[in-house]
């Protein structure tokens, strides 16, 4: 008889903890669906894009209020042995897209070098890194950039270029993890 109280005992304990153990999974289950555990804001800034064109160590995203003054600002560095054009960039939040064209894209005269005036391509010469503006924004969708300013996020970057003075065409494609800038 003692055994069977000890048993039972032993059953109560299991399905009384038991029971608390399930509730504090779903809690946390509940929790990690409405993205409580977030820590985007803990990430190094990076930017990683491939071997063809390299990223500098100079970058920001800016909100702006309106698509106009919604901005990327990036140092590239063109690795390739000839001079290349970028003509069109995407820009997408990782976890919003898979880094398709879906999200937010340059529009004609969006590039602007340095200091200097709008232009339809951004030209980099063999070995040389630039400071490339990206803005003029044709958003066809959600890129991520608007709703989260003041977050560090990690968005999918592609530029489509192709090499001066040929009919080759390439895609370089990386991410960059940085904070959004309200202005």
């Amino acid at each position: 008889m003692y055994n069977k109280k000890k048993g039972q005992a032993s059953l109560d304990f299991l399905a009384t903890y038991g029971w608390a153990f399930l509730i504090i999974i779903v809690a946390v289950a509940g929790l990690a669906y409405f993205d409580v555990f977030s820590f985007d804001k803990y990430l190094p800034e990076s930017c990683n894009i491939d071997q063809d064109i390299m990223c500098g160590t100079s970058y920001r995203i800016v909100n702006g209020s309106d698509d106009d003054s919604s901005i990327v600002q990036i140092q590239l560095k063109n690795n390739m042995a000839e001079k290349i054009n970028i003509t069109k960039f995407y820009i997408n939040e990782k976890n919003l897209h898979d880094g398709g064209t879906d999200g937010c894209t340059s529009d004609g005269n969006a590039f602007k070098i340095g200091t200097g005036t709008a232009d339809e391509n951004a030209i980099i010469l063999p070995g040389k890194t630039i400071d490339l503006t990206i803005s003029n924004w044709k958003t066809n969708g959600n890129c991520g950039i608007a709703d989260n300013s003041g977050n560090k996020k990690t968005f999918i970057i592609k530029f489509d270029y192709d090499i001066a003075g040929t009919s080759i065409t390439g895609q370089s494609s990386g991410t960059l993890t940085t904070e959004v800038i309200s202005e």
